[in-house]
């Protein structure tokens, strides 16, 4: 009998959040777009252009992203990588040079991830900021674990060998740690991302071939490689000015605070304009759409990946 009560409360607990969730005011008071909008909706005459790749456009999350993009003004986007087989991120570098070589080279690119980023500005107030920040170098986003798997075969290459990629955490890791105490730095926030990039068409060409990816390189791992080489390459969003990367869902938070339309970073007391949930932080994901957007969809999950979500969201509000 215990037992069964406590089931009853749970299941009514659950209602409440929900209704609750749904009750709550947004700036997406838009009608929901449908996915065959998806592909280029580009707009003429603009210096700007924004870049991502997801080889299934049914996906809900990419679907997310596009109606965020929608609602908010970036009207100039491209879905690379449509209905091709995934190669990995090898195939997904590639794609991205060969659509970036036929565009004008001073064209501003923002190039994300597609199914794990939200978009947290109105699009004039992002690229105001972005052109302010920009000076030649990419400006990136910044997370605060590192580092990318250093024993997944998958990710072993030509470029680098096994034992520069088994030594990451105590050449790469380091090396960021000391650059970042170097800007004065005094967050976590210190180690690349590949996931939020922003920068010219021509910074974007030669980043691709000084990475000279080959099958089964990791994407991530050659940009730390290019950091180590040249620091002034790139130029990293300490601060979470423009891009912010959450934690790892492993960390179990989700460092931000709606304010107005949009959320804080409690951490650098920065809005961001661009949040990525990096390492499937998927309830943090979640808790942020939720507030950003009229009925997003998500992405099935196991049962007990619903339950730890609902419940992180409690302690999230």
């Amino acid at each position: 009998m215990n037992n069964l009560l406590i089931v009853i409360i749970v299941l009514v607990l659950m209602v409440v959040i929900i209704l609750f969730n749904n009750s709550n005011n947004t700036i997406s008071n838009f009608n929901t777009i449908s996915t065959e909008i998806i592909g280029n909706t580009s707009n003429t005459g603009d210096d700007f252009i924004y870049v991502t790749y997801d080889n299934d456009i049914t996906n809900k999350h990419l679907n997310n992203l596009l109606k965020q993009a929608h609602i908010l003004g970036y009207s100039n986007l491209m879905v690379l990588g449509q209905n091709k087989e995934w190669t990995g991120w090898y195939g997904r570098t590639n794609t991205y040079k060969e659509y970036i070589e036929t565009i004008d080279p001073n064209i501003y690119i923002l190039l994300t991830d597609a199914r794990d980023v939200v978009l947290n500005d109105y699009y004039d107030s992002f690229i105001e900021k972005a052109k302010k920040m920009y000076d030649g170098r990419i400006i990136v986003g910044v997370e605060p674990s590192c580092c990318v798997s250093n024993y997944s075969n998958n990710h072993k290459s030509n470029n680098i060998d096994s034992s520069e990629f088994r030594y990451i955490t105590t050449i790469y890791k380091p090396f960021m740690e000391k650059i970042a105490e170097e800007k004065g730095v005094k967050t976590q926030y210190r180690y690349l991302n590949y996931g939020l990039l922003f920068g010219k068409a021509k910074d974007f060409l030669n980043l691709f071939n000084l990475m000279n990816i080959g099958p089964g390189d990791d994407d991530q791992v050659l940009l730390f490689k290019l950091f180590y080489d040249n620091p002034n390459l790139i130029k990293p969003d300490y601060n979470q000015e423009l891009f912010s990367n959450a934690p790892g869902s492993i960390t179990y938070t989700c460092n931000y605070i709606f304010e107005g339309n949009f959320f804080k970073n409690t951490i650098t007391n920065t809005y961001p304009s661009i949040i990525q949930l990096p390492s499937k932080n998927w309830y943090c994901y979640e808790y942020l759409l939720n507030k950003l957007l009229i009925n997003p969809e998500y992405t099935s999950r196991t049962m007990g990946d619903k339950l730890y979500g609902f419940f992180m969201s409690i302690f999230l509000k």
